[in-house]
């Protein structure tokens, strides 16, 4: 699904209640002297102690804010680093607002929406005098909205547009959760209220396009979307470049930047690639994504969207590349383990791949048919019978294949008869000994099974080239398109189909497909 929602945030990941630039070391330049330096420390400690009284917490907790929002304020945050430092922060002082709200934005951007609608809820408590009531209402009702709540998140936004009836980010968050809900009229309302007021505000635009799209009126979807993109990269062409696709402007900086909100931005950039991808213009879809991707290093979907045409279009290098970047911008994110899996997969890096769908398994989705599906085709291959028929078991368990499906219970019946054969297959003798008796024969209904493995359903270390592709790869921004490892395999059937919205590619059959990716419910 296209992503609406991280519009609704404060530009970068930082949505502190707190002026965070109070909190930053002042800042000096590479000319200043040691008397400068050494008093914009003394005045930034000062300021600090100041905090300290006006907030009433302690110093420590201060701290270890401050920290959290330099790991946030990097080029690439640091999720995890940030999440450490603001439960230390909470862990000295439990009252403190805006460590208790931040954990919560980081709870939501790694896609953790219980925990991030915790997070909230404490910091509501705290905010004894209401005076962020609105910012945090708009928080919880984005992350309902992000968890596929829509009820509650309508209900929250309702309550915000109650106490502030004018506030764009109110009137826009009820918007896209009226679009979620399928509700188009009420949501072109909302729209049309911001669009009033701003007509060049992104978020609305963004609302408006998605609209276009769900209405299957494409034409205008990509006019509203390239309209915001130019708008939101402030791109200023001449005549001869009016036809010129906004991604592309930006790819080859071809283009004359302002300050920008750099995620709203990318998810303007990553839903028009969406938009181009229903349409089968996919250099299209690729340019937008990849002009997603370099808008933000932190932006996840639009990384998820270039891994899953490259996984399908063979660039098993390409895919594992954008799948391993939006897995460090999201670590907990379960849509890029389970790709980045699927990667290593195709490109026989067997050992990886094992830790992967078992790591995915084990904190995503243990259910799903497509990983334990591969986990039972790669111990087959290693003879690790015990292993294979484990996964065969929850594979049918979970797929429920129908009969004449490759893999069936039958299936893994054959591989405890397999299994059983190997174990009881006779030694090979020692050099100038004598065989077994019947040895020359081999095992009776044996023959050439001696170890033998059997391949799963299009394998014998082959590529399978996607439906209707002759194996021809579409290379990442700056790529040449990788060809798959020598003696590389195909993933799975299912594997391969790009995610729309960032999904992962979609489960073998009767699989349940992994949690939305982070931000694009």
């Amino acid at each position: 699904m296209l992503n609406r929602y991280k519009s609704l945030q404060a530009p970068g990941w930082l949505m502190a209640l707190l002026m965070v630039g109070l909190l930053m070391p002042a800042c000096t330049g590479g000319g200043g002297d040691k008397t400068d330096n050494t008093a914009n420390a003394v005045k930034n400690e000062q300021m600090k102690d100041e905090l300290v009284e006006a907030l009433g917490t302690k110093r420590e907790a201060l701290d270890a804010f401050d920290q959290a929002v330099a790991a946030l304020s990097q080029d690439v945050p640091d999720m995890g680093k940030a999440q450490e430092l603001l439960e230390k922060a909470l862990s000295i002082s439990p009252d403190f607002l805006e460590a208790q709200f931040n954990l919560g934005v980081v709870y939501e951007n790694n896609s953790r929406y219980d925990k991030a609608l915790e997070a909230y809820g404490k910091a509501q408590k705290l905010d004894k005098t209401n005076t962020h009531a609105v910012s945090i209402i708009v928080a919880i009702g984005r992350t309902q909205s992000l968890k596929g709540d829509t009820e509650a998140a309508v209900k929250s936004f309702d309550e915000a547009l109650r106490l502030e009836p004018e506030n764009i980010d109110v009137l826009n968050g009820i918007g896209a959760v009226y679009f979620k809900a399928g509700k188009y009229d009420e949501a072109v309302d909302f729209v049309k209220k911001v669009l009033r007021e701003d007509n060049e505000n992104l978020t609305a635009l963004n609302t408006l396009a998605q609209v276009y799209t769900a209405r299957d009126n494409r034409s205008m979807a990509v006019y509203v979307f390239k309209k915001a993109a130019r708008v939101a990269i402030g791109a200023i062409t001449n005549d001869e470049e009016l036809n010129i696709e906004p991604a592309i402007l930006v790819i080859e900086d071809k283009l004359k930047k302002k300050d920008i909100d750099t995620e709203l931005a990318a998810d303007l950039f990553n839903n028009l690639g969406m938009i181009y991808q229903k349409m089968d213009e996919l250099p299209l879809a690729v340019y937008n994504f990849s002009a997603a991707a370099k808008l933000s290093p932190t932006h996840v979907e639009s990384r998820l969207n270039l891994g899953s045409i490259f996984l399908r279009y063979l660039n098993y290098e390409g895919a594992k590349a954008k799948f391993g970047e939006a897995l460090q911008a999201a670590p907990g994110n379960c849509t890029a383990k389970l790709g980045l899996a699927a990667s290593d997969f195709a490109l026989s890096k067997h050992d990886d791949a094992i830790k992967g769908y078992g790591g995915y398994l084990e904190n995503c989705n243990a259910n799903d048919a497509s990983a334990n599906l591969q986990m039972q085709r790669i111990y087959e291959q290693r003879q690790d019978f015990d292993s294979a028929i484990k996964y065969c078991k929850k594979y049918v368990e979970v797929a429920k294949p129908a009969e004449g499906s490759p893999v069936t219970a039958e299936y893994c019946k054959a591989l405890e008869n397999m299994k059983n054969m190997v174990r009881d297959a006779p030694m090979d003798p020692a050099e100038g000994g004598e065989g077994m008796e019947g040895g020359e024969e081999g095992m009776e209904g044996g023959e050439g099974m001696e170890g033998d493995v059997i391949p799963a359903e299009g394998e014998e270390g082959d590529v399978i080239p996607a439906e209707g592709e002759e194996g021809d790869v579409i290379p990442a921004e700056g790529e040449e398109g990788a060809a798959p490892a020598e003696g590389g395999e195909a993933p799975a059937e299912g594997d391969a189909a790009p995610a729309e919205g960032g999904e992962a590619p979609a489960p073998a059959e009767g699989g349940d497909a992994p949690a939305p990716a982070e931000g694009a419910p």
